[in-house]
């Protein structure tokens, strides 16, 4: 993953500068519990997170909104772009959270500039097949 991920137009648009392998590796190791890997040939083409929020509610709510958001977030190999694999990973990390974490919202945020992450995130809004009562929250990003 560390020889994709240190390329310039992959640091451009995450929030981990890594500058080193070392850097990156201690990174890697300090949020290992939220981290989801993508394979393609048995090689990791896609790095993302899914971590546990606790939702927005009205303050009488508070109680039944913890840990009932999750926020996600993804990062794919340039060499692997434009093949539908960040719109298919974008939707397996909803689904998880969703479906696995069972969290009634997702959020997901980019930098406004990143227009392929744009088109993957609102492409892979639809609702999860295996979740249907969940639909109107699982795609919101608001």
């Amino acid at each position: 993953m560390w020889p994709w991920y240190r390329l310039p137009e992959v640091q451009e648009w995450t929030t981990t500068l890594s500058p080193t392998l070392a850097d990156h590796q201690e990174w890697w190791d300090r949020t290992l519990d939220t981290c989801v890997v993508g394979l393609r040939d048995g090689r990791i083409v896609a790095a993302g997170k899914i971590e546990r929020q606790d939702a927005w509610s009205q303050a009488d709510m508070r109680e039944q909104a913890a840990g009932q958001q999750a926020e996600i977030g993804w990062v794919l190999d340039p060499a692997v772009q434009g093949r539908g694999l960040g719109t298919a990973f974008a939707a397996a990390l909803r689904d998880v959270a969703v479906d696995g974490l069972g969290v009634r919202r997702v959020e997901a945020s980019c930098f406004a500039g990143n227009l392929a992450w744009r088109r993957s995130a609102c492409a892979s809004r639809e609702p999860s097949a295996r979740s249907p009562s969940t639909a109107a929250d699982a795609g919101s990003t608001g």
